[in-house]
């Protein structure tokens, strides 16, 4: 099943900005198709949770609405949120946040093996059938403020590593 991916859009997330300095990462190319492949068949486990971001006013910005996707912790995936993140274990990255990261020399299979969900009202989030082992669960909280020189986008991209083992239900909280 073909989708557009969540790493897509994060990746684009910081263009927003005018001449922001930019860091190029060169991915190699060297994507495992086979593991992804062999991840994404069915299991018995499942990961479930949310996501959310705390507003400088308090308020609570969840992912409500917003896709969300789940990818399999091959040797490429770990390269990529290192590099977005500054860790293989995700994060979170500001829409501001500099320098932007411009990926080079991708897999286009990278973008397509995943499984992609969506966030319902309350910010949740569902997986099922997922088989033990790693994986990234990674979406967006954006909202726009408004300035004196239009509206704003305020927020980013959240992801998080987790293992599913046994066929265990695993929660995941997406924050900061």
């Amino acid at each position: 099943m073909k989708f557009a991916l969540t790493l897509s859009i994060a990746a684009l997330v910081g263009l927003a900005g005018c001449a922001a300095p930019t860091r190029t990462v060169d991915m190699g190319g060297q994507f495992d198709e086979e593991a992804a492949r062999a991840a994404l068949e069915p299991g018995a486990g499942k990961i479930q949770g949310n996501a959310l971001l705390r507003q400088v006013g308090g308020g609570v910005v969840t992912c409500a609405g917003n896709r969300v996707d789940l990818h399999p912790a091959t040797g490429y995936a770990r390269k990529w949120f290192a590099a977005f993140f500054g860790n293989e274990g995700g994060g979170y990255r500001s829409v501001h946040e500099t320098p932007i990261i411009k990926f080079v020399n991708t897999s286009p299979a990278f973008s397509t093996l995943g499984k992609a969900g969506h966030c319902d009202a309350q910010g949740n989030f569902e997986f099922t059938q997922v088989k033990d082992g790693d994986w990234y669960v990674i979406t967006n909280v954006q909202w726009n403020v408004m300035t004196r020189y239009g509206a704003e986008p305020q927020g980013g991209t959240l992801a998080r590593q987790v293992t599913v083992k046994d066929g265990q239900s695993v929660r995941v909280v997406l924050a900061p």
